[in-house]
């Protein structure tokens, strides 16, 4: 399976487990999964991406929150959390007034940010 496949399938197993078996609503149990969990991750192992920490021992090392990769992942969650909402709060107004255009722009954002990704680990290597 390729890596990059792993982070949407997890999120989407633990959005499922905390709506089905947890009681969690849909769009909260999204906003853990795909936003939520990935923020606190990183901000607690940040240290270890700092000069002379444990992923980054020489300071030769770029911290995956500095990529555009790890925000085109985090955009595409945004925009799987905008539509988790929109199935749990229902067509009626404001909701997807607000969050179809959120949805879009996040998923815009995201194929851009990948695309970019892409090609600058395409020109590295």
């Amino acid at each position: 399976m390729k890596q990059w496949f792993l982070y949407p399938l997890a999120a989407t197993a633990i959005t499922a487990l905390l709506h089905l078996f947890v009681g969690v609503p849909l769009g909260l149990s999204a906003l853990i999964a795909f936003i939520g969990w990935p923020l606190i991750g990183t901000a607690i192992t940040s240290d270890d991406d700092f000069v002379g920490g444990f992923s980054n021992p020489d300071g030769m090392a770029k911290p995956d929150w500095e990529t555009a990769e790890y925000w085109g992942k985090l955009s595409s969650g945004g925009a799987a959390v905008c539509v988790a909402f929109l199935m749990q709060l229902g067509l009626g107004a404001p909701w997807p007034v607000c969050l179809i255009p959120a949805a879009l722009l996040l998923a815009l954002a995201s194929l851009l940010l990948l695309r970019r990704a892409r090609r600058v680990s395409h020109h590295a290597g």
